[in-house]
Order: C-alpha cells, then sequence, then structure tokens
C-alpha cells in the first residue's frame, strides 16, 4: 500500500491472484507488526521526555515474568536509543516501553491510526512494546504517514471524484482539514531515527541512493510475518510478507523481501518526481566525549560478561543519575 501526502492511495496490492483469493490482505488480514510498532514505543518515549541520544542498557530482562529476547540472542551492552531501535534490539524497547508505560504506548498507537488497541480498561501486555498486538498493513501505513506528514494525520482515500459519461460529476470527495496528532519536534526526531534504520540499521536494503528514506523493519515470532514501512519525503508504503495460515517463512525478515519490494516500488513511484529533502533526517555528530564514553562502555561490557550485565547494568545507572 502506498499513499500521498494528501492521502491519496496510489497503489494496493491485496494479494497475488485475485481470482484465487479475493482476500485483501491489506485492509482485512489482521498480523502481529513485530519491530514496526517499536516505531510508537520510541515516540511516546520522546513525548515523555527522552531523547535518541539517551543511553540504555541491552541486557537480559524480565518484565512482570516476560523475557523479551534479542534476535541474534546476544548484548550489546551500552547503546543510544537511536542504536537500539535503528538495530531493533528488543530488550531496550522493552525496557522503554516499561519506563514510559505500556498504555502510552498502545494510546500513541491509536492516535495514530492503528485501530485494535486494549480500551482504557483493559490490560496492556508488555509484549506490545515488540508488536505482539495484531492489526493490519492499512493501519499500520497510514500511521507512518503521520510522520512524512508532519505529525499531521491523512485520511486515506482511493477516490477524489466520480464523473458519467457525459462529463458530469457526479462526487468530488470533500475538503479534509488533518487534524495534528504529533508535535513537530517528535516527528523530526523520529525521522532521523528512522532514517538511521536505512543508513546503517536493519533496513539497508530500502535504500534509494540519493533520496531521503526513513523507515523499519518487522519480524514477527517464528518468521510469521514481516514488514516493512517506510517513507520519504512525497510517499509513504508500507510492505508486508506472509502466509495465509501463519506458517513460518524459513527466517524471512523485514530487511529482506519486505524492504526489496518497498524499494521496487517506492523507484517506480518516484520516477519525474523532483527530489525533496525529508526534514529530520539528518543524523546528528557524535562528540569525542561520546565516542570516548561509548568506548568506556564497550570495554566494561566485554569485561564483565553476560553473567556480569546485571550488576554493570546497575552501576552505569549510577553514573547517568
Amino acid at each position: 500500500m502506498t499513499v500521498d501526502r494528501q492521502g491519496a492511495i496510489v497503489a494496493l496490492v491485496g494479494g497475488t491472484d485475485y481470482a484465487t483469493s479475493k482476500f485483501n490482505r491489506v485492509t482485512q488480514a489482521e498480523r502481529q507488526p513485530g519491530s514496526t510498532f517499536k516505531t510508537f514505543v520510541y515516540t511516546a518515549a520522546i513525548e515523555a521526555g527522552l531523547n535518541s541520544e539517551d543511553v540504555r542498557y541491552d541486557e537480559p530482562v524480565v518484565i512482570d515474568g516476560w523475557r523479551p529476547r534479542n534476535y541474534d540472542e546476544g548484548h550489546r551492552g551500552a547503546v543510544t536509543l537511536r542504536t537500539a531501535f535503528a538495530l531493533s534490539i528488543n530488550t531496550v524497547a522493552a525496557e522503554v516501553a516499561n519506563e514510559v508505560g505500556p498504555r502510552r504506548v498502545a494510546d500513541l498507537a491509536a492516535r495514530l491510526g492503528v485501530r485494535g488497541m486494549p480500551e482504557r480498561n483493559q490490560f496492556v501486555p508488555p509484549s506490545i512494546s515488540l508488536g505482539s498486538i495484531e492489526t493490519t498493513l492499512w493501519d499500520m501505513t497510514s500511521a507512518f504517514a503521520v510522520y512524512m506528514n508532519d505529525g499531521r494525520r491523512i485520511d486515506p482515500h482511493i477516490i477524489s471524484a466520480v464523473s458519467n459519461s457525459a462529463g458530469q460529476e457526479l462526487y468530488r470527495r470533500p475538503a479534509y482539514e488533518p487534524p495534528r496528532v504529533l508535535d513537530e519536534a517528535v516527528v523530526r526526531q523520529m525521522t532521523s531515527m528512522m532514517g538511521a534504520v536505512v543508513l546503517r540499521g536493519t533496513g539497508t536494503g530500502a535504500s534509494l541512493g540519493g533520496r531521503d528514506v526513513a523507515g523499519k523493519t518487522g519480524t514477527s515470532s517464528d518468521w510469521r510475518d514481516a514488514w516493512f514501512v517506510g517513507y520519504t519525503a512525497d510517499y509513504t508504503s508500507g510492505v508486508w510478507v506472509g502466509h495465509d495460515d501463519f506458517t513460518s517463512m524459513g527466517r524471512t525478515t523485514g530487511g529482506t523481501l519486505p524492504a526489496q519490494i518497498w524499494n521496487d516500488t517506492m523507484r517506480v513511484a518516484h520516477r519525474d518526481v523532483e527530489n525533496h529533502d525529508l526534514p529530520g533526517i539528518e543524523q546528528p555528530v557524535r562528540s569525542p566525549r561520546e565516542v570516548e564514553m561509548a568506548t568506556f562502555f564497550d570495554g566494561l561490557a566485554s569485561a564483565f560478561g553476560d553473567e556480569e550485565s546485571e550488576n554493570l547494568g546497575d552501576f552505569i545507572e549510577d553514573i547517568f543519575n
């Protein structure tokens, strides 16, 4: 699914063969969004006052009996939120969601247009941070379009006007005043973080060369769902790949096939489109002091080892508090 800044749907593919299956996987298939949902976790965190360059610790964590694990089963020690997001580190996303509150994450996703979030009187599981609650590609693409549109909701639509054979206009879509749902400063930070995903993280396969791209990969448990949702200054596009029977795709991740499909689609969409800058895409330059601190923490992590990571995490907490 691909939409422009006005919400007009320029591409929508709900399956491989309409004659074989009329089920629309864009609007009807409810699937786990995996790590694409981390976008809402970190947006909620930035709204709560955190910064993309804040440091958290990638270590074994238990939240209400739930133990999130990283894709590679390893741990990296001290990382910035930017790096944790770009590399899609599960433990840090879970810690950040727990820090700001799963309810806040769910409410933010709903504000951006993701339906099916727990109601106010319902329990929000900590696993929401890793995209455990099912949603549709329609909702995820529409929500990501908010970032493209400087924090304003879009109204996805297929029909703009209808005319009869005589040229008489029978219908025209009413003007839509998009409500603001995110502050521009928050959008800029998130665009920068999602830009890091494509520049040096899990989404490098979506790179369009000299055109600014921001987005997020996602892979659900047992490789049942793979996603890439991202945007340029002109279009937002979302790709989901999976089997209707929820069987595994054998280690297909969001950074592989979905990112490549997204790339192919967006190259066609941007033909003859002027290359516009994406506000906020700039990446921060790390100061010598920041590089020194990062090297220091990496050295500590290597010295202590995983079995001592909890004590090391407490030590780093003492330094930064």
